[in-house]
């Protein structure tokens, strides 16, 4: 089995081993015995090929001395079991780690199979009972037991035990050697002792060693082969060398956990290296992302603006639109426009301050008619659109010197009476139509010389609540003040004309019932492109439209266009020029604006939103006489929102075209419909069918008092779908920007001429060309990414932070590969007994290197897996201080290629460190290590 010729080993000068000629049997116990310092030690170690030596060592025909130190290592622990007097075991892990460990280095076999084999060999060394049990916890003897089941777990043919019963008590040592003795009948067993008794007892054969020779060979004959032992044989060995990493990160983790101090500071250190590294590509992408992400927002997302040139002008005044141009709209458009009419504006108390009456002609007497004026001319209704009742009957078409009057009750008595009939309504009627009715006003302006008198013929009448004159032809007041009263007209209506009884002239549509649509459809004529249309208010009618809702309104005023503006068609221009816009938003002054350079974009007033009619209203009360400085910093109850382009930085409601989003319900009809975000919807504790007051600032004005005075219009749309988003946000048709404040809020077409259009890029990298292209066709106006100037800035800044940031952290990264490799450095002198362990056993050198490259791997995890959760709070943190920055959402993300450049990083701290200290590991001495 082992034969050594002329084997000899010198320590220095010190000849320890002198010419050894020894034979090993195949099976038996063979005893080396002699007294310490004879060389017993030194003998075993040379047949284990763990010291060079001189002479020959061939086991089962094998050199040792030829093979190489990766050669030797396999040998050793493919055929070697080694049983030492102090156990050497791994005191960290159970007692199953340990047995297994030489297995589990060379062998694939199954979970199940190495278990199976652990059980097998407690079984015979008696600690069946002890599996899970960590080594640290048992006795001397069942160490000693475990030994020798870890000696023979990869079937050895040579058990090397130098003094197994050294450290135990006699009947132990006992124990230790019947199970030696049992073994002996399968595998050769080499025991190094000086117990005289037990090698008398035990021992096949004694080789009595004296002064390193050998003095004696006692034989005493008692071997007896046992073919087989109750062991399952191993069926995979054959393979290369590879500790199992489990048990190396069990190794690793314990020793961390036994040095928690050195182990904190070096991770800190080296998490400070890695942190530096990953927010320097976090700002360079993520945060300043991030920040740009937030400023996107506050635009509602959108990227270019087209908007009116620096050098664009408005012309100063209003101007009143060319009847001419107003008959060529009324044409096109016949099916929504009914006829054209005039409208004067005209101060008329004033402009007959001694005579402004009507008055009834009876046989020379003067009977006044009071209620009715000359404004009533001008503000005259026309017979062919109204719904009431005229009596004696309703006519077709009236002579100009005809009209109907509308009179209240008590005026058809008092015309009654002084007609000297009967005071009914039935009387009058029969009067009118059998008799003629002549009335006139009475004119007169003393200080301009001027008085007149206008006849009229009655031919019917009304029952009205407000007094008013009735007429069939459109432009009877036209006919009446131009060419009966012959008044000079202009349509500049702001300066102040040469003589004081000049009329301001405006032309009017009077649109059916499709006025919302008529109003949508002519913005975007060519037609149209130089006029503004005016819904009419009590400001040109006070008597006809005083609190009538705008949405009854069936005129629309027709102004020359004098304000700097964007035609609403040329939307479509922009759009087909460029395919990578979408979505335009109208901006105005009046109902939503942008403010690009501030990155505000908003409702132009506070708008209200709320399902709770009565609660929106009682608040808005409160608010419309609040000191100046309260109404800042009033809070809105939790079942209204507000918006407004002051509160786009802050989670205000929104605005956004609903062309291109799915909508959960449908979308909106007409202007008294709209599609809310779910967000919305949840906050106000609303649901699709219900109705959404709106409530607008029409007007405010500070008082005296320092208080407030805003005045509120209220209105409500019925909420028809729903879009999945949180934002607060309301969505219709891009042009609901104008043509709802103007057709339900009564805001001015005047403030709603757009200055701006919104889009959004489809793809953000053809910005450039975008614009390039834009600019190239519309020199007129201004083509802007309102985030460039902030892009840039954000860039230049995190571009000089991440340059401070990877110069700390090239010198953190070196401090941490000094610092780990000093702390790999003690970890070995802490642990290299176990690392001699090891090598004893068989593991070669390159693969006892993964103790040290296990355990460098587990504290860069662990600084890897610190510095994670540093970047992770560090971004919250910054998300969260973005968010209070620019008041708007916090969105908190974080980059994967940072977490990435982390993780090699420090696996490359890892490698460098464990590369500087791992040649330590190939210079010490197994024998030396677990001596010491």
């Amino acid at each position: 089995m082992i034969n050594i010729t002329k084997l000899s080993k010198r320590f220095g000068n010190t000849l320890v081993l002198d010419n050894i000629n020894i034979n090993f049997p195949r099976y038996g116990i063979v005893v080396i015995y002699g007294p310490s310092g004879c060389g017993k030690t030194t003998l075993l170690n040379c047949i284990s090929g763990l010291i060079q030596y001189e002479g020959s060592i061939n086991v089962d025909s094998t050199n040792i001395e030829t093979l190489t130190e990766k050669q030797m290592s396999d040998f050793r622990l493919k055929n070697y079991g080694f049983i030492f007097q102090d156990y050497k075991l791994f005191e960290n892990e159970t007692v199953n780690e340990n047995i297994l460990f030489p297995l589990k280095s060379v062998s694939s076999m199954t979970k199940d199979r190495l278990n199976r084999k652990c059980l097998d060999l407690m079984d015979i060394v008696g600690v069946h009972k002890l599996n899970n049990q960590f080594v640290k916890s048992l006795s001397g003897g069942e160490k000693q037991r475990v030994c020798i089941a870890r000696a023979l777990v990869n079937d050895p043919k040579i058990i090397l035990a130098d003094e197994p019963t050294g450290a135990l008590d006699s009947e132990n040592g006992r124990k230790i050697m019947d199970i030696l003795s049992e073994i002996s009948k399968k595998a050769l067993v080499i025991i190094v002792s000086h117990d005289k008794d037990l090698c008398d007892e035990y021992a096949d054969e004694i080789i009595n060693l004296k002064d390193g020779k050998v003095a004696e060979i006692i034989n005493s004959e008692k071997i007896t082969r046992q073919e087989t032992l109750p062991i399952m044989k191993n069926n995979i060995v054959d393979r290369r060398q590879n500790l199992p990493w489990s048990f190396l990160f069990r190794h690793s983790f314990f020793a961390i956990k036994q040095r928690k101090w050195r182990t904190v500071f070096c991770n800190m250190i080296t998490s400070l290296g890695l942190i530096g590294v990953g927010l320097a590509i976090s700002l360079s992408s993520t945060i300043s992302t991030s920040i740009k992400k937030a400023y996107s927002s506050l635009l509602q997302e959108s990227s270019l603006i087209v908007t009116l040139s620096k050098d664009a002008k408005s012309i100063y005044g209003e101007y009143a639109g060319s009847y001419y141009e107003a008959q060529n709209i009324q044409m096109k458009y016949s099916e929504y426009v009914i006829d054209i009419g005039f409208n004067y504006i005209a101060n008329f108390e004033e402009f007959f301050p001694d005579a402004n009456n009507l008055a009834l002609v009876k046989e020379g007497q003067y009977k006044p008619i009071d209620g009715i004026s000359i404004r009533n001319v001008n503000e005259f209704q026309w017979l062919s659109q109204t719904t009431d009742v005229i009596y004696p009957r309703k006519p077709g078409e009236l002579e100009d010197d005809q009209v109907i009057l509308g009179l209240t009750i008590d005026m058809v008595n008092s015309l009654c009476f002084d007609l000297y009939i009967e005071r009914t309504v039935s009387s009058l009627s029969k009067y009118i139509l059998h008799n003629d009715l002549f009335i006139y006003f009475d004119l007169a302006n003393v200080s301009w010389q001027y008085e007149d008198q206008q006849i009229f013929n009655v031919v019917g009448f009304s029952l009205v609540k407000n007094p008013c004159i009735y007429h069939s032809n459109p432009l009877w007041n036209q006919y009446v003040f131009e060419e009966c009263m012959r008044f000079p007209t202009i349509d500049n209506l702001v300066e102040k004309p040469q003589y004081p009884w000049v009329m301001k002239k405006i032309p009017y549509f009077y649109v059916n019932d499709d006025i919302d649509e008529f109003l949508s459809m002519v913005k975007k004529d060519e037609l149209a492109d130089d006029y503004i249309f005016e819904i009419a208010n009590s400001s040109y009618y006070p008597w006809l439209l005083l609190g009538e809702d705008v949405r009854n309104v069936r005129r629309v005023l027709f102004f020359t266009n004098t304000i700097a503006h964007i035609p609403q068609r040329y939307d479509y221009f922009f759009e087909d020029l460029s395919l990578n816009i979408i979505n335009p938003i109208f901006a105005n002054n009046s109902g939503y604006s942008i403010y690009s350079n501030a990155l505000m974009c908003g409702f132009s007033r506070p708008m209200y939103f709320s399902f709770n009619k009565g609660l929106l209203e009682d608040t808005l009360e409160t608010f419309s006489s609040m000191e100046i400085e309260n109404n800042e910093s009033a809070e809105l109850p939790e079942d209204i929102l507000l918006g407004h382009y002051s509160r786009s930085m802050s989670n205000g409601v929104g605005f956004k075209p609903i062309e291109t989003l799915q909508v959960i319900g449908r979308e909106p009809y007409n202007l008294d419909e709209i599609v809310v975000s779910r967000g919305m919807l949840e906050a106000l504790k609303g649901e699709i069918g219900k109705p959404l007051s709106i409530s607008y600032l029409i007007n405010q004005r500070q008082l005296a008092n320092g208080k407030i005075l805003s005045e509120y219009k209220t209105v409500e749309a019925e909420v028809v779908g729903i879009i999945d988003e949180e934002r607060y946000t309301i969505y219709h048709n891009s042009d609901w920007t104008i043509s709802f404040f103007q057709s339900r809020l009564g805001i001015s077409a005047f403030n709603l001429q757009t200055n701006a259009i919104i889009y959004n890029l489809i793809d953000e990298k053809q910005t450039k060309s975008t614009i390039e292209t834009l600019k190239k066709n519309f020199p007129q106006y201004d083509v802007i990414d309102p985030l460039l100037d902030v892009n840039e800035s954000v860039d230049e800044v995190c571009g000089y932070i991440t340059i401070a940031l990877i110069a700390f952290s090239i010198i953190a990264v070196l401090i941490s590969v000094i610092l780990l490799s000093i702390t790999n450095y003690l970890h070995i002198l802490e642990t290299r007994k176990e690392i001699a362990l090891a090598r004893c056993i068989g593991i070669n050198k390159q693969q006892s290197k993964k103790f040290l490259l296990s355990y460098s791997f587990v504290m860069c995890a662990i600084s890897f897996i610190l510095s994670s959760i540093e970047l992770i709070g560090i971004s919250i943190f910054t998300s969260i201080e973005i968010a209070n920055i620019i008041n708007g959402d916090l969105k908190i993300s974080l980059n994967p290629w940072a977490l990435i450049a982390m993780f090699v990083l420090s696996f490359t701290i890892s490698a460098i460190s464990s590369l500087l200290i791992s040649r330590r590991i190939n210079r010490f001495n197994p024998i030396e290590a677990l001596t010491k």
